[in-house]
């Protein structure tokens, strides 16, 4: 049903080592995107590095789809790397983890705040890293990463709420399938709902992004965002920033609860 679990964890709050390194891994590629999109002012930088710029083809002049899909590949391996984590803890604590914590409920929320504690070191190890790299190369004065501050939190807070949203339902669907396969089904369908927004007209996908969850976790295409950025651009969208958060937050509890629900009425023999 899954990969085999390692049994190495950090005895805080029970997160696989081996997962956390792996998300460490991603962060530092996500710095590294720096590198292949190239060195522009910071807040083209942050547009780019962070917030998905390269999503919204109307922002670099055209659709390509291998750019596009390299920008958000840090995100497709982090969500590889726990699309098994409840389904695999469920193999090996199932055992002795659940009497002690009081039942499968219990024990099924546990991991799913779990993995919000790994989205979340996830997506500040990957603002660090994006800052520290853009400081690295193109030496921005203090100064000018204060002023960053604010669009960055805010990438971070709807990347976190995305990237949690599509976890959860990878997990979700893993409980039942192949773990391969679920996580292929939410990337796909994620990957596909982006590229086909890149590609149709931009008056269509203005309409179009309100309504898609995955358009609604990129912050590129907020407008307030890309003009904190300095790029006032009339490609993007003027949706709120929180109301995109709030959607995806619902849809992340939503997907808990199904989640919650279903590990109570699994089969453990």
């Amino acid at each position: 049903m899954s990969r085999k679990g390692d049994k190495g964890g950090l005895s805080l709050v029970g997160l696989r080592r081996n997962a956390l390194l792996g998300l460490l891994v991603c962060a530092l590629l996500r710095g590294a995107l720096l590198l292949w999109i190239g060195i522009g002012d910071p807040g083209t930088c942050v547009l780019f590095a962070l917030a998905g710029g390269a999503l919204v083809p109307r922002l670099i002049g055209s659709f390509e789809p291998f750019v596009q899909v390299m920008s958000v590949a840090p995100d497709l391996l982090a969500l590889f790397q726990l699309s098994d984590y409840v389904p695999s803890a469920l193999g090996r604590e199932s055992s002795f983890a659940l009497p002690r914590v009081g039942g499968r409920r219990l024990w099924a929320g546990e991991k799913c705040l779990q993995l919000a504690a790994c989205v979340a070191i996830y997506e500040t190890a990957s603002a660090s890293a994006v800052l520290a790299m853009m400081v690295f190369l193109s030496g921005a004065a203090p100064a000018v990463l204060a002023a960053l501050l604010l669009p960055v939190l805010q990438c971070v807070l709807l990347d976190f709420a995305l990237l949690l949203a599509l976890l959860l339902c990878a997990n979700l669907l893993a409980l039942g399938r192949e773990t391969i396969v679920a996580f292929a089904t939410v990337a796909g369908v994620h990957v596909a709902a982006l590229l086909a927004l890149a590609a149709v007209p931009g008056d269509v996908a203005k309409s179009l992004a309100c309504w898609l969850p995955s358009a609604r976790g990129v912050p590129a295409w907020h407008l307030s965002l890309c003009e904190l950025c300095g790029n006032a651009s009339d490609v993007a969208v003027d949706m709120s920033l929180a109301v995109s958060a709030a959607v995806l937050l619902a849809l992340s509890v939503a997907l808990a609860l199904a989640l919650i629900r279903l590990v109570r009425g699994t089969d453990l023999i």
